[in-house]
């Protein structure tokens, strides 16, 4: 590797193709990294030949005919033409490495405050040798105001490749946000020193080295933005009105300059004309005094007379610098988004979105069916959806995150979940319609969609109650598909405490909906559902009149996902590692497995410089939407450490929406890349360590048994539309009696829900609304039987302990027991705590596969609950019989609400789930 340097920062885009290299001697040409990268402020291009240069040989590096090299404000590079130089390649290199070239220069009089500090090397060196006492900065003979590790310049790519030859560092905080060094300050980069040399790969150690160069006078701007909404995005209200573009904040020592200075700003991007590269740049007057600076788009000089961008739609990367007099200061690039870590390019988007559709694939049309509570509307676009706004038909809107709200989540593929209308379960016979308007992130919007039918199934509960209305309304559905069941068998019973009797039979109609009677006096209802390729369904304890039941399909099929993750050899992330751990993790898996899948199969790619791992394929529940996130953890983080977050949590991703997938279906092959992660997913300075909890945990007591491995810890988000919560942290249980547990969590920034004041905030993902203001820490035992007390507490609440509770044995029939019958109570063990709503399920499955699942509500919490199997057959149903399997499952949430309820939020909002271990018995 050798390197070429100019006098500004260039255009890599413009030294695609530029180069050749040929060998001076047999004019065999040598391929070189295309286009090589551009380091040092893109002040100096890296030269990567494909192959060894030959030691003892010599090489011409020139122009390609053809080729116009021009820097990033366009301008093209004078005299790009014939030779360039001649590389000459050492006879006997020697082991111990010595600085070939640094930037900026030693010496450098009036270097830019927020310069990038190069080393170039004259052989690969030891990765681990680099560290900031290795490679120490100091500023003014102090440290400076941010000092991160240097690292190896990375070879862009899909995956980039590290370059040990080549080390850069500058003052960037935590989210990637550059630094001020200060103005006329003395740099020192001391290299090497004793005690902590730098090695080569070859063996050799760098003599101490020192380097020093002075900040001009003239810093960058602190900041630059855009400053109206929409922050991140110019659309084409932007450009239609001519608002500021770009705000930039002017230093103290920029601003005491005086009178006559300037802000230039320079737009960079692709050409709406020919696809090429193009710059536009202009400047904009600052008022004397004034710390901040605006440009509008006919100052910067960003349209033509027509209004239309010379730039095409795409990323459109920003730069503003201070000018006073002849002096001009280094460029600070715009951030779009201040939340996300790294500098990010604003989109530039001038086609508004068409709507396509509602629900998760955009097939409805004019209407919209929903299993969630509250009005949330999903829906597909031509593109990604960042703002939704749906008022319903009484008045009621989601605005509570501004007038015209932003998307819960959106992907590429225009996917998306709005804001959810808080309305909770509906009247199945009062529906309403909805309005919605779109935009996309630039704010673009689609014509609106006007009076669309809402249609919200599988409510449990709303409206009057069920006793002494004469009727029921039980409405039927396929629990996947949502659609109406037509022909099924409704069977009403009367439980007055101490008799069971039958009340009559009645048939769907085509809507799915029934009539049968209702118990009387005050007597319990049990309903229960048969049809032909259904399992089986029954509810002891109708809450209100209306009741809508979801059957599942007997023969349906898990659906199935597989993919990798995969993590770039620079990051340091060695997926093969025995010290770390990878998990995905994903809430739509079956309750009764674990959310975690560990990863499996490590490939290392050495050409493309990144470690793989295989995951799946792993089964879930079908026909939901939800979140697939990746985790990579420290196994040997101790309790002790006082900084356990960000020494166990070590990379998170996430990818929302996830999805819902058909039943049997196979999701497409999903890569979760590690890369940036640690930056991308935090804030306030922190990508991971924001948030950390401490807890104790006692196992249940009773017939709860020994604790079969060790308990899982997760941290769960909520987000609106997603039929499970998020997974976005994990954890670790230490113990010393396997009886009392120690439990630490940790989740990254971008999640934090706590805001402390001071530098302290909340994290994107909630600012944005993609999920609510509360995380979950989430804490699985399994016993060794197979009886599992999981629980969720929440994280901003100082909780003494997490409230496992003792699951619903099955008291009845017990085990290996005969001659039950087809009709009898299931009696499970009642543990609700206290003051809170459960729900029980009961779950008998036949050797065919058949199941039937029988739920009551809590009537006490104390002692027994029974659950009462009626007698169908008598009435000409097929109950379950032979040799049955069974178990008892308990749920418990502050927030259910027996009276407003729909059955998907059972199992998503309650804080204790329990579940019995099973056993066998035969009803013969």
């Amino acid at each position: 590797m050798f390197a070429l340097e100019f006098s500004g920062s260039m255009s890599v885009e413009s030294l695609a193709g530029a180069f050749e290299l040929v060998d001076a001697v047999f004019a065999t040409p040598i391929s070189l990294l295309d286009p090589p990268p551009l380091v040092a402020d893109g002040r100096i291009a890296l030269m990567v030949p494909s192959q060894p240069l030959i030691p003892g040989s010599q090489y011409t590096l020139s122009w390609r005919p053809g080729a116009d090299p021009a820097d990033v404000l366009g301008r093209g590079l004078i005299g790009a033409t014939g030779n360039i130089g001649t590389i000459a390649i050492s006879g006997e290199p020697s082991v111990i490495p010595s600085v070939v070239a640094v930037y900026p220069h030693d010496g450098e009089a009036a270097a830019g405050d927020l310069t990038e500090v190069l080393v170039i090397f004259d052989q690969p060196m030891t990765v681990g040798d680099f560290s900031n006492s290795s490679f120490a900065v100091l500023v003014d003979g102090g440290p400076p105001p941010a000092n991160p590790v240097p690292l190896p310049v990375a070879i862009p790519g899909a995956v980039p490749v590290p370059v040990t030859q080549a080390w850069i560092w500058s003052a960037e905080d935590a989210g990637g946000t550059r630094l001020s060094l200060g103005v006329e300050q003395p740099v020192t980069l001391s290299l090497s020193p004793l005690g902590s040399e730098l090695g080569s790969v070859a063996g050799g150690d760098l003599p101490a080295t020192d380097f020093s160069f002075i900040t001009g006078s003239l810093p960058a701007p602190a900041s630059a933005v855009k400053p109206f909404a929409p922050t991140s995005a110019i659309g084409l209200d932007d450009l239609s009105t001519d608002a500021p573009l770009v705000e930039a904040e002017l230093s103290v020592a920029a601003k005491a300059t005086g009178n006559g200075q300037k802000l230039g700003v320079v737009a960079r991007g692709v050409s709406r004309a020919n696809g090429g590269e193009i710059a536009v740049l202009g400047q904009s007057s600052v008022a004397e005094g004034e710390f901040l600076a605006h440009a509008t788009g006919s100052q910067i000089g960003f349209g033509d007379g027509f209004g239309q961008p010379f730039l095409a739609d795409g990323d459109a990367a920003f730069g503003v610098w201070s000018i006073s007099g002849t002096r001009r200061s280094q460029v600070r690039l715009l951030d779009g988004e201040l939340l996300v870590g790294g500098v990010q390019a604003l989109l530039l988007d001038t086609v508004p979105p068409i709507f396509l559709g509602f629900g998760s694939n955009g097939s409805q049309q004019g209407f919209l069916i929903s299993d969630q509570t509250d009005m949330v509307v999903l829906g597909r676009a031509t593109e990604r959806i960042g703002y939704a706004h749906v008022v319903s038909s009484n008045g009621s809107e989601n605005t509570a995150l501004g007038e015209f709200p932003p998307v819960v989540i959106s992907g590429n593929a225009g996917l998306f979940v709005a804001q959810p209308v808080l309305l909770g379960a509906l009247d199945p016979d009062a529906p309403l319609i909805f309005n919605i308007e779109i935009a996309d992130r630039a704010l673009n919007r689609a014509a609106p969609i006007l009076g669309i039918d809402f249609v919200q199934r599988g409510v449990l509960a709303q409206g009057p109650g069920a006793a002494g209305s004469g009727t029921l309304l039980v409405d039927v559905f396929d629990a996947l598909t949502l659609e109406p069941l037509e022909g099924a068998t409704v069977y009403s019973h009367q439980d007055d405490g101490a008799l069971i009797s039958f009340l009559g039979t009645e048939l769907t109609d085509a809507a799915g909906r029934a009539t049968p009677p209702a118990s009387a006096g005050g007597a319990l209802s049990l309903v229960t559902v048969e049809l032909d390729g259904y399992d089986l369904f029954s509810i002891h304890g109708a809450p209100t009149r209306g009741l809508q039941i979801l059957l599942h399909p007997t023969n349906a099929q898990l659906a199935s996902v597989k993919g990798d993750v995969t993590a770039p050899v620079v990051s340091g992330l060695d997926l093969s590692s025995a010290a770390i751990e990878t998990y995905v993790a994903d809430g739509r898996l079956p309750l009764e497995d674990s959310a975690l899948v560990p990863g499996a199969e490590v490939v290392l790619d050495p050409e493309l410089g990144v470690y793989r791992q295989n995951y799946g394929p792993y089964f879930m529940r079908p026909s939901r939407l939800g979140a697939q996130s990746a985790f990579v953890v420290n196994p040997l983080a101790t309790e002790l450490l006082p900084s356990f977050g960000s020494m166990f949590l070590l990379a998170f991703t996430l990818r929302a929406p996830a999805p819902p997938l058909p039943s049997g279906g196979t999701g497409s092959i999903i890569q979760l890349d590690l890369e940036g992660l640690l930056f991308n997913a935090g804030d306030e300075g922190s990508a991971i360590d924001s948030g950390v909890i401490s807890i104790p945990m006692t196992k249940p007591f009773g017939t709860f048994g020994d604790v079969a491995g060790t308990p899982e810890i997760m941290v769960e988000a909520r987000s609106p539309g997603s039929s499970d919560p998020w997974i976005v942290g994990l954890g670790k249980a230490f113990t010393d009696d396997q009886i009392n547990w120690r439990v630490k969590a940790a989740w990254p920034g971008a999640f934090d829900v706590v805001d402390s004041g001071g530098t302290d905030q909340l994290g994107f993902m909630v600012q944005a609304g993609a999920i609510e203001p509360e995380l979950w820490l989430r804490a699985d035992m399994t016993d060794t039987l197979g009886a599992e007390s999981s629980v969720r507490a929440p994280v901003t609440i100082g909780l003494i302990g997490l409230p496992l509770v003792e699951p619903p044995g099955v008291a009845f029939p017990p085990p290996a027991s005969s001659g039950v019958g087809t009709s009898f109570n299931l009696v499970l063990m009642d543990d609700t705590p206290a003051g809170n709503l459960g729900y029980f399920r009961g779950v008998l499955t036949d050797t065919l596969g058949r199941r039937w699942e029988i739920w009551r509500a809590d009537p006490d919490g104390i002692g027994q609950v029974s659950l009462h199997f009626p007698l169908i057959g008598a009435q000409g149903g097929i109950p379950l019989s032979g040799v049955l399997e069974v178990y008892g499952e308990l749920w418990v949430g502050s927030t259910l609400d027996g009276g407003n309820l729909l059955w998907s939020e059972i199992s998503r909002v309650s804080e204790i789930h329990a579940r019995s271990g099973s056993h066998t018995f035969n009803t013969d």
